[in-house]
């Protein structure tokens, strides 16, 4: 192997040959910065632990100061709760609590006993007065809202005029209404309605309360010879209110069934419709038929009833309103107005074409179909493609 050349050391440039480039001042003053910058941030953090230290200190002092001070109170306080003598107070409270859990228990089999028998109030049952160690609590204590508990004392008070039957009946809507929310149930259930009466009971007292009653509701409407505005329960029937958005959803026993609902059109057409040439006026006659008939049909919305029964009951609804448009067409607007009349007919129609369609896809053919599919025709014929 050949020996390594030797450098050529004046073939490479000196260090005085380079050309020194010299630093802008805006990054010396940057780094300046922040070198200043650190040294401030380092004082701070050494200022703050001091601080920390410090309101350390303090507290091991005062906690040391409140051992001293209350360290005997303290143990006596655990003595005391250890002791034998603080047994029989919770015995007594568990006492307590069974009792009011076995109300609880039975107030609620009496409501579920007056809801099927249709009586407001529920009634202790037999056996949680003979046998109350047999009674097992259906809730603990933390489910027993206060709520519950206002509206079962008002549901035990006694009711003698109306307004109070109103507000035992009214706690029990809403008891029933806080049980269905707890089950959380967001499904919206088809309510079949269970009410025996033509007016439901709670609307009743309600009414009488507020003294919102109507001529043929009173005593006077079916005596001739009697004079006395007293109502009678029997001429009650059930009033239209407005849907709103802060209605609650109807209770079943609000509700009134096919045959409740058959039964009351029969007597508003066999009792009511016959009476217009009395001495009560034609406009206090056609508001109440036109008020009734119109809840009959928000029932039966409200519940989605499609049947037979149903289609009659608005066959019926329609032709009243036919009729007044012929009896009545000569009445000032303040007592008969034809627009709404018609309006009301209309929904009537299209209800029953909408049952009609649903009846066929079953099976089912209505007689009375026919007739009014024309009226509906009759009704649209200034409409331009009515005929198309």
């Amino acid at each position: 192997m050949e020996s390594n050349a030797e450098l050529d050391l004046d073939s490479y440039a000196t260090l005085d040959e380079y050309e020194v480039i010299p630093r802008p001042q805006e990054l010396i003053k940057t780094q300046q910065l922040s070198t200043s910058a650190k040294e401030k941030y380092a004082a701070k953090e050494s200022s703050l632990r001091k601080k920390l230290l410090q309101k350390q200190k303090e507290l091991l002092s005062f906690k040391e100061k409140f051992l001293t001070k209350d360290g005997k109170k303290s143990t006596a306080r655990v003595k005391s709760r250890s002791s034998p003598l603080s047994a029989p107070k919770a015995s007594g409270r568990t006492k307590n609590f069974q009792e009011i859990e076995q109300k609880f228990d039975s107030y609620v089999q009496g409501a579920k006993k007056s809801l099927k028998k249709g009586s407001p109030r529920p009634e202790a049952s037999k056996s949680t007065k003979e046998d109350p160690e047999k009674v097992k609590p259906s809730q603990s204590k933390d489910d027993i809202s206060k709520q519950e508990l206002q509206l079962l004392k008002s549901m035990e008070e006694v009711a003698e005029t109306a307004q109070e039957r109103y507000d035992v009946l009214n706690a029990r809507d809403s008891f029933l209404r806080l049980n269905e929310s707890k089950k959380g149930e967001t499904k919206v259930k088809k309510v079949s309605g269970t009410c025996p009466d033509m007016c439901p009971e709670k609307e009743r007292y309600s009414r009488i309360a507020k003294n919102c009653l109507a001529i043929f509701e009173t005593k006077m409407a079916f005596d001739s010879m009697g004079s006395s505005k007293d109502v009678d329960h029997r001429y009650m029937v059930k009033e239209y209110s407005r849907s709103s958005a802060d209605q609650q959803e109807p209770l079943p026993h609000e509700l009134r069934p096919v045959s409740v609902l058959k039964f009351t059109m029969d007597y508003l057409i066999c009792n009511i419709i016959d009476r217009k040439n009395t001495n009560i006026s034609i406009a206090d006659w056609y508001d109440f038929i036109w008020n009734r008939t119109r809840s009959i049909r928000k029932d039966i919305t409200q519940q989605q009833l499609c049947d037979v029964e149903c289609v009659d009951i608005l066959e019926k609804c329609a032709r009243f309103h036919i009729l007044c448009a012929e009896l009545l067409s000569e009445e000032d607007t303040a007592t008969f107005d034809p627009k709404i009349n018609n309006e009301n007919l209309t929904k009537c129609l299209q209800t029953l074409k909408h049952m009609y369609h649903d009846l066929q896809t079953k099976g089912i053919q209505c007689p009375n179909e026919a007739e009014f599919r024309a009226y509906d025709i009759l009704l649209s014929l200034t409409e331009g493609e009515t005929l198309r």
